[in-house]
This record gives structure tokens, sequence and C-alpha cells, in this order.
């Protein structure tokens, strides 16, 4: 009886420290999207943050030294890479050019630029103008299937979470979609931002790096050296 008792409490021990370690955050539960949010919320830029839905773990900071990592020489992105970009709602031709542009010539990727789609009713809030994340990136998920293709929807209309949190550019981790504002102010760095989440990236604590958040006065428009060596590794 005492060796069968000895192994139940040793099973319950285990499971206990593999869900404390394997733990990450509850989207359906409100109390933890609100503490999540609450700690972003605290320095969050006047025009709104990145978010992902996931963001469990932080990357470091990098001596000066591994800043010396060249993108270019030591990043090899899938040229095979298709991003698709598609207006939502009214918005000019020559803002989703620019956004295929910059795409283009930092990630490599091949870009193609589709006809506006309409905002519906189920994208918004009961204004019917101020897009909810979730609720349009749910929406929008069901279109987006293809294997080897990210697709970015662009829009004018504000974006925000359903807890009142102004959002520049939203998706899911390893996505494969991605929703944000059309700002020039930001757009370069949150396209980069948000297509490094599709890549698997989180949040960076490195206030240059580009996977920061509230960061503007010190983001240097690039990846740091830990997050260049981590998506390097998922190539």
């Amino acid at each position: 009886m005492k060796t069968v008792a000895l192994i139940v409490l040793a099973v319950i021990i285990y499971n206990i420290n593999k869900t404390s370690s394997d733990e990450k955050i509850n989207f359906n539960s409100k109390n933890s999207l609100e503490k999540k949010e609450n700690i972003e919320v605290e320095s969050a830029n006047k025009d709104g943050i990145r978010s992902i839905r996931n963001d469990s773990k932080k990357c470091q900071s990098s001596s000066e030294e591994e800043n010396n990592f060249n993108l270019n020489e030591n990043l090899k992105f899938s040229r095979n890479k298709l991003v698709k970009i598609i207006g939502l709602g009214n918005i000019e031709r020559n803002k989703l050019e620019n956004a295929a542009e910059i795409i283009n010539e930092f990630y490599g990727y091949e870009t193609i630029i589709s006809n506006n789609i309409s905002i519906k009713p189920e994208f918004c809030f009961d204004d019917g103008e101020t897009l909810d994340a979730d609720k349009s990136l749910n929406q929008l998920n069901k279109f987006d299937n293809e294997t080897n293709l990210i697709t970015i929807y662009i829009t004018n209309n504000n974006l925000y979470t359903s807890y009142n949190v102004k959002l520049r550019g939203y998706t899911y981790m390893n996505g494969k979609t991605i929703i944000m504002r059309s700002n020039p102010e930001f757009i370069r760095e949150t396209l980069i931002h948000e297509i490094g989440h599709t890549k698997g990236l989180n949040h960076c604590n490195d206030l240059t790096c580009i996977m920061a958040i509230n960061n503007d006065n010190e983001d240097s428009g690039n990846f740091c050296t830990k997050c260049k060596k981590e998506i390097a590794s998922k190539m």
C-alpha cells in the first residue's frame, strides 16, 4: 500500500509541475487577458500597441558585440513565401503598394495585392466602424487556408481589443493572417513586427528590437541578435 501511495503521489507532483511549466495565457478567461493587457497598457503608445494572442515568454537583451550580427548576411528567409495584401474597407491603393515594398525590401518575399474587401458588421463593435481585433481575425482566418501564404489585411479604421486596448496590428502566434492599421508613421515597424510573430517570435524585452512593444524612441527598425538567431533557427 505504501508503494502504491508513493507512486500516486509522484504522478500527482509530476502533473502539477508539468502543468505549471506548460502554462499559457487562457484567452477565454477575462481575468487572464486583462492581466496581460494591463501590463502592456501601462506604457502603451498613444497610437496603440502591437499585439499577439500568445506572449508567454520574452527574449533577452543582446550584448554590443552580438548586435554586430547582420540581418542580410545571416538570415536566409525562404524566398518561396508569398504575402497577399488586402485592403480592409475604404483604403488607398498606394498604402498597400507601400506595404508590399516594405515586405519585399526587408523579408525578400513576393507580394500580391488583391482587391479590397468590405468591412462586415461582425468585424466591428456596436458603432459599426471600430474593428474588434479578435472578431475580425477569427472571421478573416476562415478564408486564409493556403499553406505557404501570409495574408495581411490593412485598414484605415481603428483597431481595438474587446478590453478597449488600441492596437497597431494583431495576429496569432505562428498564424497566417494579420490585421493592421495603415498609419504611415508606424506601418513599417508594424509589418515587420507582426510577420515576426507569424514566424514564432514573441515580444522582446530589448527595447532596440523591432519585436519589443512601447519602444518608439528606442526601436532600431531591426531584430536584435537574439531574435535574429531565433528566427534563423526556424528557417
